[in-house]
C-alpha cells in the first residue's frame, strides 16, 4: 500500500466519521423519527463514500502491485 492510498483511507476514515456525526445531529429533534430519518440520510452517504475510495485506492495502485497481483 502506498502513501496516496493510505491517505485515502485515513480520508475516508475522517469522512464517515464526520457523516456519522451530522446524521445523528440532524436526525436527533423527533425521538419516534429518528430511526428512519437516520438512515435515510447516513446510508446513502455512506455508500457514497465507500465506493468513491473504493474507486480512489485502486486507481492509485502501482504499476508494480498490479503485475503481482497478477501473477
Amino acid at each position: 500500500m502506498n502513501t496516496r492510498q493510505r491517505i485515502t483511507i485515513i480520508m475516508m476514515d475522517i469522512l464517515l466519521i464526520a457523516e456519522l456525526v451530522f446524521c445523528i445531529y440532524y436526525s436527533h429533534g423527533d425521538p419516534d423519527t429518528m430511526p428512519v430519518l437516520f438512515l435515510r440520510t447516513y446510508v446513502p452517504l455512506c455508500l457514497g463514500t465507500l465506493l468513491a475510495c473504493r474507486y480512489l485506492v485502486r486507481r492509485f495502485e502501482s504499476p508494480s502491485a498490479e503485475a503481482e497481483s497478477a501473477q
